[in-house]
């Protein structure tokens, strides 16, 4: 039982060490991305999405809390009042801080996996199930 505590400490300061390094590199070099539309995250609001693929993001004052694709964004828009399988964003989407924003930019099917990967990395936003801290990822 000892080694698997060792085990978690050495995981935890790993995350810790990981987590500060993300936190100080998305302040001194911050993603190079150019958004296509920032709107606010409210029931009517999906008729100004495209039915496009991209990824998309979910911010509020906190920063960005969610990062997901989508092969149609509008779509996708919708379906996040109505499905609730990550509590966590659920929980974020309900007990904002300000207004909670949907921004997107459009990106080809090909780089939609590499794209999203990229900015959970940069973002490190709180609500996303996998985290790709380390550049080793």
């Amino acid at each position: 039982m000892r080694g698997a505590a060792h085990h978690n400490t050495e995981v935890n300061e790993k995350f810790i060490a990981d987590l500060l390094r993300a936190r100080a590199r998305l302040i001194s070099n911050p993603p190079a991305i150019k958004l296509e539309k920032t709107i606010p995250y409210r029931q009517g609001f999906a008729l100004t999405v495209p039915n496009t693929s991209g990824i998309y993001l979910f911010h509020d004052l906190r920063g960005v809390f969610y990062v997901g694709q989508s092969c149609d964004l509008r779509r996708r828009f919708d379906e996040h009042f109505w499905e609730k399988d990550n509590p966590l964003l659920a929980r974020a989407l309900n007990n904002f801080v300000g207004e909670v924003y949907f921004s997107f930019v459009k990106v080809n099917a090909l780089e939609m996996n590499s794209s999203e990967r990229q900015l959970i990395h940069d973002f490190y936003p709180l609500c996303n199930r996998i985290l790709y801290l380390s550049s080793n990822n």
